[in-house]
């Protein structure tokens, strides 16, 4: 019994200097003398709230409730968290913080909240924000990215929730603001994407029945009040016409007033316009159905009827070119020394060099002169006459001038000057010849506006001849002798012509 207790005695003398001698040798001792070396409180478990001063480095971080939130800083992604984040408390002030009002809710210290930097520095690596589609899984989404070069800042200040039909406008300054806008969008029917006349695929929205649509392949059109008003077509423009055949192509199919094809005019105000009207036909009030109008001053310049007559200065044409100019002569050809034709009112035509007759029917030099002088024809009335003049001339000037030679309406010719013939005068003449039996005299007479030249006179009678002679300017007279009771044939004839 007393060997049992000397055997336990040494077993546990040897147990407790293993003991002692282990925590002898493992004990590391502090590197500084207290209170330099205290070794600060472990991590712990409990409930009690504990501050750490120094970093914490761990390879992961989990809920003890639940694995799901976690945050692991060598992950791909690194947290799974089903409440809020906030970002920007300061830990050095004393602070009960508030409920987050977002899953990530930024308290920004200054201007610079939130920065995304680029991911390479490839074309196009700049970070992006982008919002997931809702489906389920879905995997498209929408975002804005910044461009690879910006020559400065830009920062965006989004507007105010904006009114019905609006859209976001920048200023140079980067403010947004919304703007009102006039467009309706596509319709959102699949059959009416296209549109057409009457419902526009891009309407205004106070009036749906006008704007635009895609009329065809290759074709644009514009609408109004329901109506196709223009149609773009394979490098073509119609106006009126839904396939137009040239670069340019207009038609109208109104009539009345509103008939006009085309109207192109530099207008300062409704009273005095210039520009080029074209017409097709117009009615009551304006029957004239002009095809083409060139106004200046709100005056017809060149005017051209439907049925083909043109005027010039007048919108009344009564022949396929009619001219009418009150102060100059309306036709002139290489200046005012060449050619010039004018007319007045009163049925007198001039046609001339440096000579032209007014509206007030005065005869007038066109320009001014030392030397050229002036001649022209006159047509009035049915006569003619020729003017000639040299010397100084000065424009405008009213002349009174001698006709040098006259046709009057009986074709009569009258020269003031003398005539000289190099060749044959033919002057019309006639030869009338007549007779009478038992008679003692006979006169022979000239045609109208003719004169006696000659004549002559023969007798088979007993009687003798007496007399053979003119009698006037008309007449031929033929006389026997003797007798009056002894009659006998009496033959004569008479020369005439135009003379006077």
């Amino acid at each position: 019994m007393s060997k049992l207790k000397s055997i336990s005695l040494i077993l546990g003398v040897l147990i407790m200097s293993f003991l002692i001698g282990y925590l002898v040798f493992a004990w590391i001792e502090p590197s500084t003398y207290p209170p330099g070396g205290n070794v600060a409180a472990p991590l712990n478990v409990s409930t009690t709230d504990q501050s750490k001063s120094a970093s914490l480095t761990f390879t992961a971080f989990y809920d003890k409730n639940n694995n799901h939130y976690f945050v692991i800083p060598s992950a791909t992604w690194s947290a799974g968290l089903s409440g809020s984040v906030t970002i920007g408390m300061d830990p050095n002030v004393a602070q009960t913080p508030s409920a987050p009002g977002a899953k990530l809710d930024i308290k920004p210290s200054s201007a610079s909240a939130l920065m995304i930097r680029p991911y390479g520095a490839a074309a196009g690596n700049t970070g992006e924000i982008r919002l997931l589609e809702l489906t389920a899984n879905g995997t498209n989404y929408v975002g804005f990215k910044a461009t690879d070069s910006l020559p400065g800042n830009r920062i965006y200040v989004l507007p105010d929730f904006p009114s019905a039909d609006s859209f976001l406008k920048s200023s140079s300054t980067g403010v947004l603001s919304w703007a009102s806008s006039a467009i309706n969008w596509p319709l959102l029917a699949p059959t009416s994407l296209d549109g057409d006349s009457t419902k526009p695929s891009y309407s205004f929205s106070s009036d749906s029945d006008t704007g635009m649509y895609w009329g065809n392949t290759t074709k644009l059109s514009f609408a109004v009040d329901g109506n196709m008003v223009m149609r773009m077509s394979s490098s073509r423009v119609g106006i009126g016409i839904v396939d137009p055949q040239a670069k340019l192509d207009v038609s109208n199919s109104s009539t009345g007033v509103n008939a006009l094809v085309a109207r192109i005019m530099n207008a300062r105000n409704n009273s005095n316009y210039n520009g080029l009207l074209v017409n097709i036909a117009r009615t009551a009030p304006n029957t004239d159905a002009y095809a083409l109008d060139v106004q200046t001053g709100s005056t017809s310049r060149l005017y051209v009827r439907s049925d083909g007559n043109v005027g010039i200065g007048t919108t009344t044409p009564g022949a396929k070119l009619e001219v009418d100019d009150s102060t100059k002569p309306v036709i002139m050809v290489q200046s005012l020394y060449g050619a010039e034709m004018s007319g007045s009112g009163s049925g007198r035509g001039i046609f001339g060099s440096n000579l032209y007759v007014d509206a007030s029917n005065n005869l007038k030099t066109a320009g001014s002169h030392g030397s050229y002088g002036y001649s022209g024809m006159e047509a009035a009335w049915g006569s003619l006459k020729f003017y000639t003049q040299g010397g100084a001339t000065t424009g405008d000037a009213i002349v009174t001038p001698t006709a040098r030679m006259t046709i009057d309406t009986s074709g009569n010719v009258g020269i003031t000057g003398n005539l000289t013939v190099g060749g044959t005068v033919t002057m019309g003449w006639e030869r009338i010849q007549t007779s009478c039996s038992n008679c003692g005299s006979l006169q022979i007479s000239c045609s109208a506006g003719k004169k006696i030249l000659g004549g002559g006179c023969l007798t088979n009678a007993p009687r003798v001849l007496r007399g053979s002679y003119p009698e006037g300017d008309n007449y031929w007279f033929c006389v026997l002798d003797g007798s009056p009771s002894v009659a006998g044939t009496i033959m004569g004839y008479a020369i005439c012509a135009r003379a006077n």
